[in-house]
């Protein structure tokens, strides 16, 4: 057999496999719904429900942030990196502060205000 008739030969071959009966593509379609509509059992039935609340301090994150005191500084604009401890902070934040107005990081909620008596 020549180059030329095995090339025939290969695409006639390829063209009857792409002309495939549409009812093979909706029955795989209707296959893979099926499987996805399959019943999973929950492994999670023995867990609590989420509770925004700590399981240490028995608060919510928003009311541990309001106990925290409020700084007072001398200048309109101050850095906040969460504190002294690197492995617990936050990447650092510059806060621009309005006089006399209370502002809190947007990351651990430490509150600054803009003190000149300070």
């Amino acid at each position: 057999m020549s180059l030329a008739a095995a090339a025939r030969s290969s695409l006639r071959m390829a063209s009857m496999r792409s002309l495939r009966p549409a009812s093979s593509a909706v029955s795989r379609a209707a296959t893979l719904a099926v499987r996805s509509l399959a019943v999973v059992p929950d492994r999670n039935l023995d867990r609590k429900p989420w509770n925004p609340r700590s399981a240490v301090h028995g608060k919510t994150p928003q009311e541990m942030a309001d106990e925290q005191p409020t700084i007072r500084v001398s200048e309109s604009r101050v850095a906040c990196d969460g504190g002294h401890n690197p492995a617990l902070g936050h990447p650092k934040v510059y806060i621009n502060l309005d006089f006399g107005v209370e502002k809190a990081c947007p990351y651990c909620g430490q509150k600054y205000i803009w003190d000149d008596r300070h």
